[in-house]
């Protein structure tokens, strides 16, 4: 049953990836299956603990709030995350304990500056818009996080 779910949350990631660097945007259909996954991988592989989520939800709010003051004060009218980026992370919150998700979401944005920059000075196609996928450069993240969550131990038992 485990590699079922985690082969869906695969699948769709790969989907997510796509559709990301493809178009710069996601379809809500993407967001919706993992929520729909989201409910057996709570039920067979993870419980529900309501304290991660909510904690992960205030980690998002901080990161976010301190996105949009920059773009505010400093860009005044530009955009600098999608709202499918967003929605994308909220879903996220539901699946990793608290210290999982703040690994994840750090390394993920580290990887995908670093990925950016290198795609920035090898491909021309990618420079075509100013638009960075960032939800297409966090999955390959989460993605392993989750497996080492499934298949090991929570990524955050291996720092202590």
């Amino acid at each position: 049953m485990q590699a079922l779910i985690f082969g869906l949350y695969v699948l769709i990631s790969l989907i997510v990836s796509y559709q990301d660097f493809k178009t710069r945007s996601i379809h809500i259909l993407t967001i919706l299956g993992y929520l729909l996954i989201l409910i057996p991988f709570k039920l067979f592989l993870s419980h529900i603990n309501w304290i991660d989520i909510f904690m992960n939800f205030i980690f998002l709010s901080i990161i976010l709030g301190a996105t949009f003051l920059v773009a505010f004060l400093r860009y005044s009218n530009v955009k600098l995350i999608g709202t499918g980026d967003i929605l994308f992370l909220a879903v996220q919150a539901f699946y990793f304990p608290f210290l999982d998700f703040i690994i994840c979401v750090n390394v993920g944005l580290v990887i995908s500056l670093v990925m950016h920059g290198i795609m920035t000075l090898l491909s021309k196609s990618y420079k075509k818009t100013s638009l960075i996928p960032l939800a297409g450069f966090l999955t390959p993240t989460f993605t392993l996080v989750l497996a080492a969550q499934i298949y090991a131990r929570p990524v955050s038992t291996y720092f202590y």
